[in-house]
């Protein structure tokens, strides 16, 4: 069975942007995980435990996600060969 790759990527970006958008919200609100962000924010820029750091992570999760998700569904397909 192929993978539609750009749904598989969309729906994995979702997933990231989610989980960066959670993590650096509840860093806000909660004040907990001050570090892990700091060194998440080394690799991508403008995420930080703040409500605006919050958008930028979940910008970055969707992008990363669906790069790196659409990439493999692709590669995947082609592995699978022709049916």
């Amino acid at each position: 069975m192929k993978l539609d790759a750009v749904k598989f990527g969309l729906a994995a970006g979702i997933i990231y942007g989610a989980m960066f958008f959670l993590y650096a919200f509840l860093g806000a609100v909660f004040g907990v995980g001050g570090d892990m962000l700091k060194l998440i924010a080394d690799f991508y820029p403008g995420v930080s435990p703040t409500y605006p750091g919050a958008i930028i992570g979940a910008a970055w999760g969707f992008a990363i996600g669906f790069f790196f998700f659409t990439i493999l569904a692709w590669i995947y397909n082609r592995l699978l060969g022709e049916e």
